[in-house]
C-alpha cells in the first residue's frame, strides 16, 4: 500500500476555495475586463476634460501665435524711411569781394545719407535768373563739402545769390566708415594766418597768406589731392583758396601755402579740407 505524506494532503478550505475557483473562473474573466474597460474610460474622460480645459485657457494665446505668424514681420514703412534718400543741405553760402572787383563765392552743402555717395552731381549759383558760375562735382557719404568760384567778374546781387544742384547720380556705399578711416589720413601742423603787412620778406604788404604742413598717414599714395583753404571771421566765412598738392605719397609731408592779394577782417580760424574722392580708384598711385 502506497502511503501518502501529510505535506501533500489540503485542507478543508483550500479545497472550497479551489472548487469556488474552478466555478466562477469565467465570471472572474468578465469581471476583470469590465474593470480595465471602466479604468479605459475613466482615463480616456480625464484626458478628455484636461483638453478642453487646456484648450479653454490657451485659446486666446493660440489664435494670437497663429495671427502672429500670419502677420507681415518685416517694418516696410520702417525700412524704406531708414533708407530713403535725404536731399543735399545747405549749410552756408558767402560772397566775398576780391581784388578788382570781382568776387568769390563759398558754398558748404552737406550729404545727410551715410551710406550713399552723389558720384556726380551738377551745381550752379544762381541770382535771379542769371546763372553766375557752375560747374560738377561728388559727394562722399555723410560729408560737409565746399563749393566755390573763383574771381567772378559778373553783376550780379549778392543778396539774390542762390545755389541749386541737379544731375544726382546716387551710389550706395557699404561700410564707408572704415574706407575713409584708411584713406583719408591727413595731418595739418603749423597752421599759420599771416595778416597783410607780415610779409615784409616779399615787399608785398596788401597780401595775406596761409601757410600749413600736411602729411598723408594712410598708406596709399595718391596721384593729385585738393586742399580748400578757408578762413573764417568769426562764424562768417572770409575768405577761401584752393591748391593742388601732386604725388602725394604715403606718409610723405608736404608744406603749403596761398594768398589773397584783398582787404580781409580778423581772421579767427583758418580750416583745411581735403578735396578728392578717395572711392575712385583712378586717383591711387600704385608706386
Amino acid at each position: 500500500m502506497l502511503k501518502q505524506s501529510e505535506g501533500s494532503q489540503l485542507s478543508g478550505w483550500q479545497l472550497k476555495l479551489g472548487y469556488w475557483y474552478v466555478s466562477n473562473k469565467l465570471r472572474i474573466k468578465k469581471i476583470f475586463i469590465i474593470l480595465l474597460i471602466v479604468l479605459d474610460v475613466l482615463l480616456l474622460g480625464i484626458s478628455a476634460i484636461y483638453a478642453v480645459v487646456l484648450l479653454l485657457i490657451q485659446a486666446e494665446p493660440h489664435s494670437l501665435m497663429l495671427k502672429e505668424l500670419n502677420k507681415d514681420l518685416v517694418n516696410y514703412n520702417f525700412f524704406h524711411e531708414k533708407n530713403k534718400l535725404q536731399n543735399i543741405e545747405q549749410l552756408a553760402l558767402e560772397v566775398i569781394r576780391s581784388s578788382n572787383g570781382k568776387y568769390d563765392l563759398a558754398a558748404v552743402i552737406r550729404n545727410p545719407n551715410k551710406e550713399w555717395q552723389i558720384e556726380n552731381f551738377h551745381y550752379q549759383f544762381v541770382s535771379g535768373a542769371d546763372v553766375i558760375s557752375e560747374g560738377n562735382s561728388f559727394i562722399l557719404p555723410g560729408q560737409e563739402k565746399y563749393i566755390a568760384a573763383f574771381g567772378v567778374e559778373k553783376k550780379f546781387s549778392p543778396g539774390d545769390l542762390m545755389i541749386s544742384v541737379s544731375d544726382i547720380n546716387w551710389r550706395r556705399i557699404d561700410d564707408f566708415q572704415k574706407i575713409s578711416s584708411e584713406k583719408m589720413k591727413f595731418e595739418f601742423n603749423d597752421i599759420n594766418f599771416l595778416p597783410a603787412g607780415k610779409l615784409s620778406s616779399s615787399g608785398r604788404y596788401n597780401v595775406s597768406q596761409s601757410r600749413f604742413q600736411v602729411k598723408n598717414n594712410s598708406a596709399y599714395n595718391f596721384w593729385l589731392v585738393g586742399f580748400y583753404v578757408v578762413l573764417y571771421s568769426g562764424s562768417n566765412i572770409s575768405g577761401i583758396s584752393f591748391l593742388n598738392l601732386e604725388d602725394f605719397s604715403s606718409l610723405e609731408t608736404k608744406s603749403a601755402s596761398v594768398n589773397w592779394d584783398y582787404p580781409l577782417p580778423t581772421i579767427t580760424k583758418t580750416e583745411i579740407v581735403p578735396e578728392i574722392n578717395i572711392l575712385d580708384q583712378s586717383v591711387f598711385r600704385k608706386n
